[in-house]
């Protein structure tokens, strides 16, 4: 959709590497003297995902800055459970991101920040959910 002061994008995403770093896990460990004792580590996780409900709206305030607001939803699976042994593989993902996009003649460059969400929403013993929050720079021609 393109307007007077700017457009509304459908984009969805292919997110081919997530690190989701110092999930729980736990050992059992002996003691010298018999016994046994559980001890909690930390572990990464690897994933990949796939956020095809995505839109990308811009308003434009000149004819090389404006402003650019975004988010979506989707999937992603992962090597192991996270963020604890009881949960699950599989994760929902949420996207929220906002910007400023500078064209020049070479190409659009858009800096801003990112909020990502990922939760099992429910399917596993306890929700406990994950977010991230980031600083980004894109590129396009």
């Amino acid at each position: 959709f393109h307007g007077k002061l700017g457009n509304v994008a459908f984009t969805p995403a292919l997110v081919p590497a997530i690190i989701a770093t110092a999930n729980r896990e736990y050992a059992l460990e002996a003691y010298p003297g018999g016994g046994e004792v559980v001890k909690p580590y930390k572990k990464n996780a690897f994933g990949a995902g796939l956020i095809p409900l995505a839109f990308e709206g811009t308003i434009a305030a000149s004819g090389r800055v404006g402003i650019v607001i975004g988010g979506g939803g989707g999937a992603a699976y992962f090597n192991r459970r996270i963020p604890d042994p009881g949960e699950t593989r599989f994760n929902f993902l949420a996207d929220g991101h906002t910007g400023l996009y500078l064209r020049s003649a070479i190409g659009v460059t858009t800096v801003g920040f990112r909020l990502q969400h990922i939760s099992n929403g429910n399917t596993g013993h306890v929700t406990p959910g994950m977010d991230s929050r980031m600083l980004y720079v894109g590129y396009s021609r």
